[in-house]
């Protein structure tokens, strides 16, 4: 498997979106975030679990030092930040400077207890990665690896587990050992939950984890026989045992994440290239999948940004209209606009905490990514800075 500086910055911003109960990147430094401008620029936004405090990640530019990343929390849905601390991630390998966060992930089961995972740019091995644990609100992290100089593929968290796929990768980008981890939430002790066969004897390098409740899912594609089928791993009993089957509506030539919304209501966001996604919808858990919506405007030229904020109601922005943002109840499901967005950016994430507040974020536009917030249903935007 070759890992490639685009395919790692498209999975690092599309896993903060397919963790379940939540996942967190943000800022560290003494202000806040507001309406000015500034050198930093975010990567990942998130939402603590199904609360209403959201985690923002930034970093500076091409510097290559701790300091150039910020942490930081809203209470209150994005209309206000604080500084809180960074994870104690490594030296910023030059070659990634300024193209990659330094946090790759960051997953919160609560506003307390969250999870980060350093981006694969440090240690002995040039492609490890750390994970750290924090259980006050990002007051303060410590470092829970589950097993020295691994690369992280995922990482998904439930109410009761935390799951992380990881491999042995050496310096030329080749891994092998694909294994699934699996810690109590807030503990560091993990042990191994053994992947059914489908899904380890493929190259790994599109796996994907997603987790709510009980239930555990692993995707994968075979890329190598024809007809390239991909493949969807279901557990209802916490990754004891797994069902496998062959999933056609998860055809992807790169990842393929589950997004799941409740135990029945499962989304899934697939890479469809071009750094363009394709959304499709499952209720029933993952068993059957509805890959064609109405008026195509899931798949139709792309969807960039999607947040499933309930069982019964998501948001997205399709790249054909990005001045418009759309609310759906299911694939099948007419979209309906909700509100215009700011125009003249791509935009490449949503966190919503409810209905009034959410962030929307940009992918390198004008000259960088840009973060926005609404606190009246997307009528009216503001974009923030630290």
């Amino acid at each position: 498997m070759s890992i490639v500086a685009r395919f790692l910055r498209r999975r690092v911003a599309r896993l903060a979106l397919c963790v379940v109960l939540g996942s967190g990147a943000i800022v560290t430094v003494p202000s806040s975030a507001s309406s000015g401008s500034t050198d930093f620029q975010p990567y990942i936004v998130t939402r603590a679990g199904t609360s209403g405090v959201l985690y923002a990640l930034w970093q500076r530019g091409s510097c290559a030092l701790q300091q150039c990343v910020r942490l930081e929390r809203s209470m209150n849905g994005g209309r206000t930040f604080a500084s809180v601390a960074v994870p104690p991630v490594g030296h910023i390998h030059p070659a990634m400077a300024g193209d990659t966060p330094v946090i790759a992930q960051l997953a919160f089961v609560n506003p307390s207890v969250g999870y980060a995972v350093e981006a694969p740019n440090s240690g002995p091995v040039w492609l490890s990665a750390k994970y750290f644990l924090t259980t006050n609100g990002a007051k303060s992290w410590r470092q829970i690896n589950t097993a020295p100089h691994v690369y992280s593929f995922g990482l998904a968290i439930s109410q009761h587990y935390v799951y992380a796929i990881t491999a042995d990768c050496s310096q030329t980008a080749l891994c092998t050992r694909y294994v699934l981890s699996r810690a109590v939430v807030g503990t560091s002790t993990w042990t191994t939950v053994k992947m059914p066969y489908d899904i380890t004897r493929w190259d790994g390098g599109n796996l994907a984890v997603a987790a709510f409740g009980s239930d555990v899912w692993l995707t994968t594609q075979d890329q190598t026989t024809m007809p390239y089928p991909p493949y969807l791993a279901t557990s209802h009993n916490e990754g004891r045992t797994f069902t496998t089957a062959v999933q056609p509506d998860l055809t992807s030539p790169g990842v393929c994440g589950i997004i799941p919304a409740s135990t029945a209501v499962v989304w899934a966001d697939c890479d469809g290239g071009n750094m363009e996604d394709n959304i499709v919808y499952s209720g029933d858990g993952g068993t059957h999948w509805v890959s064609r919506s109405v008026r195509g405007l899931l798949t139709y030229q792309g969807v960039p940004a999607f947040d499933p904020i309930s069982s019964h109601t998501a948001y997205f922005i399709n790249s054909t209209y990005p001045s418009t943002l759309f609310r759906v109840s299911s694939e099948t499901s007419p979209p309906v606009k909700v509100a215009s967005m700011p125009k003249g950016h791509y935009w490449h994430a949503l966190d919503f905490t409810n209905a009034r507040d959410g962030v929307a974020l940009t992918q390198n536009d004008a000259p960088t990514s840009q973060l926005w917030d609404t606190n009246d249903g997307g009528r009216t935007w503001r974009r923030l800075s630290v």
